[in-house]
């Protein structure tokens, strides 16, 4: 799996922060030279910044939240109607007709409302602020989920300082922010080469991570000078047990980055608490 992303940030403790993505895509990266390769179908991405103080308020946030439906209910009436006729003739001493007919109408009237796919989850609490993503579009969940320019998360933030404290001691000097992309093994067709007892037949190992989540963390200073560059590389061995490995990569001694990846089972991705830890940085 692959999360690929680009932000830029601006912290002046005490005062004011901003963090504001460019890009962010997520993709599997199938080797097709693995034959029977599992697959895995993209569910979920949540993007999370974390401010470290409830005292700080954003004067902007997007993007916002979006409702499942329209708010608008269309009434559609419909009228359907059948016309027959016919004539009669007889011959007699004197001839004689009749004309026959009939109408039947009938109407039906129906409620109409748009809900919507792919929709975006956004809160704020206590100094966290968090976007989670819906993938339902099925070409979205197989090559991974890219958000378009309006879509990628946005955010401002100033300071409240504690009026009953003229002086503070521990004003946060650090952002973090956290990108998890959950992922489902996608299920296959009886006759699928992927299938289980094709699978068992040909002496492959069945996939062991159903549901799982890569996460990605890294926490900012405020006096980082210089742009940062991470790439990490998370390998998923059959029958080597949860795959969590974590990287860190540091220059100048400012800058982390923990990466890791967790099963999740049978939980909603908003239902998973955050597990990465921050990592020390061991100075040389």
């Amino acid at each position: 799996m692959q999360l690929l992303a680009n932000f830029g940030f601006q912290l002046d403790p005490g005062k004011s922060a901003t963090v504001q993505f460019t890009q962010l895509t997520c993709s599997e990266d199938t080797d097709s030279s693995k034959e029977y390769q599992a697959h895995y179908l993209h569910q979920y991405l949540k993007v999370l910044v974390d401010a470290r103080s409830p005292k700080w308020r954003s004067c902007h946030c997007s993007p916002k939240r979006t409702p499942a439906a329209q708010r608008e209910i269309k009434d559609v009436t419909t009228t359907k109607s059948s016309k027959q006729g016919g004539t009669k003739l007889k011959v007699a001493l004197a001839p004689s007709g009749s004309l026959e007919g009939n109408f039947t109408s009938e109407n039906s009237k129906a409620s109409e409302r748009v809900r919507f796919t792919s929709g975006i989850m956004q809160k704020e609490w206590l100094g966290e602020y968090t976007w989670g993503f819906n993938v339902d579009d099925e070409k979205e969940q197989l090559m991974g989920l890219e958000l378009s320019d309006d879509k990628l998360p946005n955010l401002s933030l100033a300071y409240f300082p504690d009026a009953r404290q003229p002086s503070e001691s521990d004003i946060p000097e650090e952002l973090t922010v956290e990108i998890s992309a959950f992922w489902s093994l996608a299920p296959q067709r009886p006759n699928s080469w992927l299938s289980i007892s094709n699978l068992i037949s040909l002496g492959q190992r069945l996939p062991e991570y159903s549901n799982f989540v890569h996460s990605v963390r890294v926490d900012l200073p405020a006096d980082m000078d210089h742009d940062g560059h991470f790439v990490g590389k998370q390998d998923i061995v059959n029958g080597g047990g949860i795959p969590e490995r974590r990287e860190i990569i540091t220059k100048s001694g400012s800058i982390l980055v923990s990466t890791g990846i967790q099963l999740t089972g049978n939980q909603h991705p908003e239902e998973i608490p955050r597990w990465l830890p921050k990592q020390k940085i061991d100075e040389q």
